[in-house]
C-alpha cells in the first residue's frame, strides 16, 4: 500500500505531497495523518538525519529520512 500525504504550508495552502517508504511505523503515519486532516499548517525544518515538521507552532514530528520515500511541491 502506498501511503501519501498533502502537507499545507504556512499559508494554509497545499505545499507538499510527502510519500511514505514502508519503513516509516505505522503510528508515526497515522498521527501526522491525523495532524494533516485537521488542516495543520506545516514549517520545515531540515537536518542531515530527520525532517522535522512544526504544526501549530508546538506540534513536532520528527521523521526520519528513511522513512520518506518522496517529497513533491504540490
Amino acid at each position: 500500500m502506498k501511503r501519501k500525504l498533502t502537507l499545507l504550508g504556512d499559508k494554509g495552502y497545499p505545499l507538499y505531497v510527502m510519500y511514505f517508504s514502508p519503513l516509516c511505523p505505522e503510528k508515526a503515519y497515522l498521527d501526522l495523518r491525523k495532524a494533516a486532516e485537521w488542516k495543520t499548517c506545516f514549517e520545515f525544518d531540515k537536518d542531515i538525519d530527520y525532517l522535522i515538521l512544526i504544526g501549530d507552532g508546538y506540534r513536532k514530528f520528527k521523521l526520519n529520512w528513511q522513512w520518506i520515500n518522496r517529497l513533491e511541491k504540490y
